[in-house]
């Protein structure tokens, strides 16, 4: 008899683990390497809002900033967008001969608040990658 419910429970697990299996996406998202990474950037003192463009690989200035951008990665436009990047901000400030670096990681544009930059003037976050440069 305790066979027969140890077979019972052993079906009843099996089916309900292919029943939880079957709605798992098994597909792996492709990742894209863009070009070029879009920021916005909020002055807190004045409100004013800019948005810069900036090509992977390269160091911009903007204002007391340089921003270098390592990586910028989206999937491919039939996915669910998910866009993320690599980026390092250092400061020369006001009274500063040297920048220092004050931010370096991963911003995803979907999540601003996670792995935010901080500073008491600016708010700089990811917007976008694109492949070219827009117009």
């Amino acid at each position: 008899m305790n066979s027969k419910f140890g077979i019972k429970i052993l079906c009843i697990t099996l089916v309900s683990l292919g029943m939880i299996l079957s709605y798992i996406d098994t597909s792996v998202a492709k990742r894209v390497d863009n070009r070029y990474i879009v920021l916005t950037i909020l002055n807190k003192i004045t409100a004013e809002l800019e948005v810069l463009e900036i090509p992977v690989g390269e160091i911009t200035s903007y204002k007391s900033f340089k921003i270098f951008t390592h990586k910028c990665y989206s999937r491919s436009n039939d996915e669910r967008q998910k866009i993320s990047a690599l980026l390092e901000i250092y400061d020369a400030g006001p009274l500063r001969k040297k920048y220092k670096r004050i931010y370096a990681g991963w911003q995803f544009a979907d999540k601003p608040y996670i792995n935010a930059f901080e500073h008491p003037v600016y708010d700089i976050w990811l917007k976008n990658c694109t492949s070219s440069a827009q117009e």
